[in-house]
């Protein structure tokens, strides 16, 4: 996409334009297909997400508050591990680990702060029930990506970030001609 200095050349007047209200309304496109693919994902088991602002170094990264249910722990357990009796061989158990592998395994330049062990991850939750925001966000998220990540591509569904800018321009107004008022 063209910028706006692309499109308005040396007239771009950035006081004209309303970034504020253009972040709000990608925010919240971009926050919608990310619940329509929750809700692929995880069916009724689908967590309510709601957006509690904009961050990042860049302004592209969304803040969002989950609600975390039963019905949605119990899926998690069904989906990573198997459900009341609670035993580490679960349906989707080999993905989880390849998945924690992949993402967070130490190399030169990185080192995180998550272990790559499926049971650290169960132990920390407390069997996927504890998802308090101090530490537990992250896994909370980790999570969220790993079943939808894992039911997309099992399904051939695979989004990247084009995807989903794609999903949310179909959602309501979001090209930034649209927040530039012309002069008059």
């Amino acid at each position: 996409m063209p910028s706006l200095g692309d499109r308005y050349g040396d007239d771009f007047d950035p006081d004209r334009f309303d970034f504020q209200a253009h972040e709000q309304a990608v925010a919240n496109a971009c926050l919608e297909v990310s619940r329509r693919r929750l809700e692929t994902a995880f069916r009724e088991a689908a967590p309510e997400v709601r957006l509690e602002g904009v961050g990042g170094k860049r302004r592209d990264g969304l803040y969002v508050q989950v609600e975390v249910t039963r019905p949605f722990c119990r899926f998690l357990r069904r989906h990573v591990c198997r459900d009341a009796g609670f035993e580490r061989q679960g349906q989707h158990l080999r993905d989880f680990a390849s998945w924690l592998e992949t993402r967070y395994t130490s190399y030169p330049g990185f080192h995180p702060w998550h272990s790559t062990s499926p049971e650290d991850w169960i132990e920390k939750t407390a069997g996927f029930t504890d998802f308090r925001p101090c530490w537990q966000g992250h896994k909370l998220g980790a999570l969220l990506k790993f079943v939808t990540t894992h039911h997309e591509r099992h399904y051939g569904e695979e989004w990247s970030e084009m995807d989903v800018y794609y999903a949310a321009t179909e959602n309501g107004p979001i090209s930034p001609e649209i927040y530039y008022e012309e002069s008059g």
